[in-house]
């Protein structure tokens, strides 16, 4: 069972954006839910990352990704919505259990670090941002 509240379903959006300005990127945005294939392309890419378990209708996925944007960190994450069923079978194969989860990923895609709640996920993204 996964926990949250809000039954507010924000915009969903599954194209890039970025815009530049003078040749230099002023704004850069991922989708707003990535699919299972988008997931594993993403995986394949050295360096770390971070997965977050989110849901449409979760505030405190909204209130997350408000705070990413205004941190300029949300191109750090890989936001997966836990409503599509290949996303929910791995949810629940990492015991999963409230949104927003984030877990971090090494090079090696081995999990080294989960997070719940958006304080902590915001908190852990600012002391490891590189």
């Amino acid at each position: 069972m996964i926990v949250a509240c809000n039954n507010k379903t924000p915009p969903t959006r599954n194209a890039e954006l970025t815009v530049t300005y003078m040749g230099k990127v002023v704004k850069y945005e991922r989708p707003t839910w990535y699919n299972e294939s988008q997931l594993r392309e993403e995986l394949k890419k050295p360096g770390k990352k971070y997965l977050i378990f989110g849901a449409p209708w979760c505030g405190g996925c909204d209130s997350l990704r408000t705070a990413l944007r205004q941190a300029n960190l949300l191109h750090k994450v890989i936001f997966v919505n836990v409503e599509e069923e290949w996303c929910t079978r791995v949810a629940q194969f990492y015991s999963v259990k409230s949104l927003p989860t984030l877990f971090e990923i090494a090079p090696d895609t081995k999990i080294t670090d989960a997070k719940v709640g958006p304080s902590e996920i915001v908190m852990h993204l600012l002391i490891n941002e590189d």
